[in-house]
């Protein structure tokens, strides 16, 4: 039994690279705009109550966008944990939720609720019993007034 030869395909190294920084682009995009909606979101807090219930609403969100975000997201967390070029996509996008909610929380809250709101997004959307909009509202709560 003879081997099988190994095609040659000399513009399939292009063609990676370049659905590679599609992927970038794409991803990018989708990272931006997410951040967009973040800030406005929390931009039309008067104060510290006001961005409690934004973040909430972030958290609940509205049903119809959620389930693509939330693939979006973790897609992007999936792929960029592979491929080291798009680390920068996910820690600037890290920075700029981080200092939307920087306008009303120091540095170590402002971290603390950017991570509760990655990870109950994630429970709200999948888990079988999702927290209620009140427990939520009292996680919030403990973090903006430790």
């Amino acid at each position: 039994m003879s081997k099988k030869s190994r095609r040659t395909d000399p513009s399939r190294r292009a063609r990676i690279i370049g659905m590679q920084q599609l992927l970038k682009e794409a991803f990018s995009q989708f990272a931006v705009a997410m951040s967009a909606d973040y800030a406005a979101r929390l931009g039309l807090a008067r104060s510290v109550d006001e961005v409690g219930e934004a973040i909430v609403d972030i958290i609940c969100g509205d049903e119809a966008t959620r389930e693509r975000n939330l693939l979006l997201s973790y897609e992007l967390y999936l792929y960029g944990s592979r491929q080291p070029e798009l680390k920068p996509v996910m820690q600037d996008w890290m920075a700029r939720s981080q200092r939307a909610l920087l306008r009303f929380f120091d540095l170590p809250t402002a971290r603390a609720l950017d991570t509760l709101i990655e990870g109950m997004t994630l429970h709200h959307a999948v888990d079988r019993t999702p927290a209620s909009r009140q427990e939520i509202a009292r996680l919030v709560e403990k973090i903006i007034r430790h």
